[in-house]
């Protein structure tokens, strides 16, 4: 309850920390390479756990005491039925809000955007009208780990699923095709383990193609078998993680692309323009040829009339200019 406010030099990552996260990702390359890149990756599992990078601020071994909660019969729409459900768990915990021990302690709630948002509402309007506990300022409010994990899911597929599956190598939905899998359509997206799935596999791929072309082999097995020192593989693991995950580089192997994929959009544009010039000289051919027939063979046709088109009921159109209703029912012409 004493913490300082939150400041930016806090979310900055000091020199250890930067270092840290740097053989962090070179070992995530590492655990790709040895877990996906075959049979032949297989014998560096050993190598692989004991050069497992470790942090200095880790908890030490411990069990976590877990009390598993019976269902309830409360009905979580609602402002009172969120406040209930705090009150059983304290309940059922025996867990005494008055005690002095229980106010020592923040309480973390963990649930989905609905739940957490609910949570909220409930902190505003205890706000100014209550004091102490009543006030709800001990309790923090975080996203769950599945959901957080789901939304990351959400936003990757937004982000990197990319506009078209044919001219765009690097998006998910390229990936997708080259896999032979379903269509996937971000306004309807599949469930999640099989959008987890496309990015993992995706992510493997690219790795392991990567890999290739920092060793300049053409093949995974003919790299198995040239490299023989677990150090060559983590330079080449720390080399894809300078080259390929800089964001410059990015944007200097796109730049030879623009040009391709700008001419591709413009061809595709014209062949767009040409089907819809087709498509109208078709509709022009057909009311030219209605015309020419004069006749609508149609006795119990129903007749709309505007002030600038005259509609048959069988689906033929005529301007009224050149409209002559004959004296028999049972035709009527241009």
């Amino acid at each position: 309850m004493n913490a300082p406010l939150l400041k930016l030099e806090h979310l900055q990552l000091t020199e250890n920390e930067s270092q840290l996260m740097h053989d962090a990702l070179v070992h995530t390359i590492l655990s790709v390479i040895v877990r996906y890149g075959g049979e032949e990756f297989k014998h560096w599992k050993e190598e692989l756990d004991k050069n497992a990078p470790k942090s200095d601020d880790i908890i030490a071994v411990h069990q976590s005491k877990l009390h598993p909660l019976p269902s309830m019969e409360i009905d979580e729409n609602t402002i009172t039925g969120n406040i209930q459900i705090i009150e059983e768990i304290n309940a059922e915990l025996k867990l005494d809000p008055q005690n002095p021990e229980y106010q020592k302690y923040i309480k973390i709630i963990a649930g989905d955007q609905l739940t957490i948002a609910r949570q909220r509402v409930i902190t505003g309007i205890q706000l100014g009208h209550e004091v102490g506990l009543e006030m709800w300022k001990h309790f923090v409010l975080v996203t769950g780990l599945f959901h957080a994990k789901i939304t990351d899911t959400h936003g990757t597929l937004l982000t990197h699923f990319g506009i078209s599956s044919t001219r765009s190598p690097g998006s998910l939905a390229f990936h997708n095709t080259c896999l032979d899998q379903l269509p996937i359509v971000l306004t309807s997206l599949p469930s999640f383990r099989v959008c987890r799935d496309l990015i993992m596999v995706s992510l493997y791929v690219r790795i392991l193609h990567c890999l290739l072309l920092v060793s300049n082999e053409d093949s995974l097995e003919s790299y198995a078998q040239k490299v023989t020192t677990w150090t060559e593989i983590k330079d080449h693991a720390n080399e894809i993680l300078t080259k390929f995950a800089n964001a410059d580089r990015v944007q200097e192997l796109r730049e030879p692309r623009l040009a391709a994929e700008r001419r591709a959009e413009a061809k595709e544009k014209a062949n767009k323009k040409i089907k819809r010039q087709r498509l109208r000289a078709a509709v022009d051919s057909t009311t030219v040829a209605a015309r020419q027939q004069k006749t609508c063979y149609t006795p119990s046709s129903r007749v709309i009339w505007s002030s600038r088109m005259v509609v048959c009921s069988c689906g033929m159109r005529f301007s009224p200019d050149y409209l002559q209703i004959p004296s028999s029912r049972e035709t009527w012409g241009l």
